[in-house]
This record gives structure tokens, sequence and C-alpha cells, in this order.
């Protein structure tokens, strides 16, 4: 009887150490960090590829911003992107890119494609949530068994605003009827021309947006036997703007009369100034991952969208998908 409840004894002793073993107790680690909250997670980006679909066009674009976040109360940004349109068909017929459409439906060539954006958002009702144990990381015993913590996440809505210019250097745009221009839709008449001026003409966008925004994040360190240490420091926020135009600008065209037999230049230079009434939208999902011990890092961006504009002669709407890679500048290790 006795050996019988010593040999009971040493298995219940090897069965507790290995599921001790096997638990997400804190024996492999230590955490260093779990405070999500005033941590200027500020960086500089580069963009090195952004795709922005349109109906029958894709845009390549590639850029840099900056961000800055002043104790996850204020978070100012600024980006700046240059784009190489395409029409979709042409990918594969290996046609010239052709940019625009006209009212007309003729293709509009564009040189460049770029957008300056200058945004800011204002953080309220901020509080920390914590989340249910989940895995982190392996422990380093095996493939199957991870580091499971409670991880805190802080969560405040937001209230964001933003300006934003789109400038299109166009080309090649003689004898077509321009979709955006102001004086194409009072004449709409096929004998009035509207010519490139040396290949410079410039068509502006301005617009404002103005909208709500959900931001999570976390900021988690442990140590590990096996691994030092680890970060797990991120940042997503989800977001709907309402976009307000405030005008459009067509600068260096010319324009002509062609009903005679002799064209008629009666104004040169054009420099159209018009507001607009047509509102646009966006919805999407920005993530960042902030990894403190290396201050680089990458992040990823997801946005759906209609553009404002002549709502009426062209369909607006685009999808966006973006790739960032950071450089971060934190005051927290």
């Amino acid at each position: 009887m006795k050996i019988i409840k010593l040999v009971l004894i040493i298995l219940t002793t090897m069965y507790c150490s290995l599921s001790f073993a096997q638990s997400s107790d804190a024996v492999y680690y230590k955490i260093l960090r779990n405070d999500p909250v005033n941590i200027n997670n500020s960086f500089i980006y580069a963009m090195p590829l952004n795709i922005d679909f349109l109906i029958g066009y894709i845009n390549i674009s590639y850029g840099f911003g900056a961000e800055y976040n002043h104790k996850d109360r204020f978070i100012l940004g600024a980006d700046f992107k240059r784009s190489y349109t395409e029409k979709l068909n042409d990918l594969f017929q290996g046609e010239p890119s052709t940019g625009l459409y006209s009212k007309t439906g003729q293709a509009i060539d564009v040189k460049n494609f770029m957008i300056y954006e200058f945004s800011a958002q204002y953080l309220l009702g901020g509080r920390i949530m914590t989340h249910k144990e989940k895995p982190v990381m392996n422990d380093g015993l095996n493939t199957t068994t991870y580091i499971k913590i409670k991880t805190k996440h802080y969560v405040a809505f937001a209230l964001r605003a933003s300006y934003a210019q789109q400038q299109y250097n166009l080309t090649n745009i003689s004898m077509h009827d321009l979709r955006f221009s102001y004086k194409a839709y009072k004449l709409d008449a096929p004998n009035i021309i509207f010519d490139d001026l040396a290949g410079s003409t410039m068509y502006t966008m301005q617009f404002v947006s103005f909208g709500l925004g959900l931001l999570q994040k976390q900021d988690l360190k442990i140590a590990t036997d096996s691994y030092g240490t680890k970060d797990y420091s991120t940042t997503t926020t989800y977001y709907f703007d309402v976009l307000l135009p405030i005008s459009q600008d067509l600068a260096n065209l010319e324009v002509s009369d062609r009903s005679g037999a002799q064209p008629i230049n009666y104004e040169v230079n054009v420099n159209e100034h018009t507001p607009m009434t047509n509102y646009g939208f966006r919805a999407g999902m920005k993530w960042q991952n902030v990894i403190k011990t290396k201050k680089i890092n990458g992040g990823a961006k997801f946005e759906i969208g209609f553009l404002p504009g002549p709502s009426k002669l062209t369909n607006n709407f685009y999808l966006s998908l973006g790739l960032d890679l950071n450089f971060s500048f934190n005051t927290q290790n």
C-alpha cells in the first residue's frame, strides 16, 4: 500500500510539473511594459506602394509623410504622394498611358498626378481596456505552446479634419472637351476647342474633410529567457470622412473657336476658378506597427471612397491599398 501511495505521489508530481511547464504562467517571461497611454508615437514614413483602383483606371503612387502624436490627445499628419496613372486595358495592350476621360469620352494623358494632404485629429473619451489572455509569442520550448498575456488597449474616439489638394499635369488634350472644365459646362459646343499650352496645363482640385475615427492602441513589451525582449506596439485607426470640395482650378489652357475656316484664339492661358458643390466620402482602416527597439517598422492602409467633383459626368468611386515603411521616434523604451 505504501508503495502504491508513493507511486501515485510521484505520478501526480510529474503531471503537475508537466502541466505547469506547458501553461501560460509567467515562468518563461517577464512583462516590462503593458501601458499604451501617453506615449508620443511620432514617426516619418515612406509610402513605397499605394494602389488606387478607380472605374477603368489604376493609379500606382509613391510618396512620404509624417505624423506627430502628442500624449494621445492631438495627432497631426502630412502626406505627399505622386502617381503614375494607367488605363486598365492599356496594361495588357501596351498602349500609351491615358489618365482621365473627357466629357466626350476621349482620353486625356496625365503626366503627373500629385496629392498633398494635411490632417489633424483630436482624441476624446479615451480609456484603458484589458483584453482577455491571448497568445503573443512562442515560449521557446516547442512550436505549440505560446505565452498568453492579458494585454491592455487604449481606445479613443477621434474628431478628424484635413485639407487636401490634388494636381493633374495634363498633356495632349487638344480637340478634347474636358470633363472638368467650367467653360466646357457653360459652352458645351463642338466648335470650342481647349488646347494645351506647351504641355503645361494644370488642373487642381481642393477639398476639406471632416469625420470620426476610432483609435485602438497597444503597447506591450516582454522579456523571455529564450528570445530576449519583444515589443508588441500597434495602433489601429478606423475612420469615416465626408469630403467637401472647395474649388477646381484650370490653368495654362488656350481656348479657340474652330467653327470657321481659320481657328480664332479668343482667350489664352485660361485660369478658371470654379466652386464645386458635389461632396464625397471615404472610409477605411490604417494599421501601424511601432517597434521601439528597432525604430523601423511597417504599416498598411485600406480605403474606399467617392471623390468630390463633377459626379454627373464621371464615376469617382475608388478603392485604395497602401503599404508604409515607418521610422519612429518615441519617448518610452
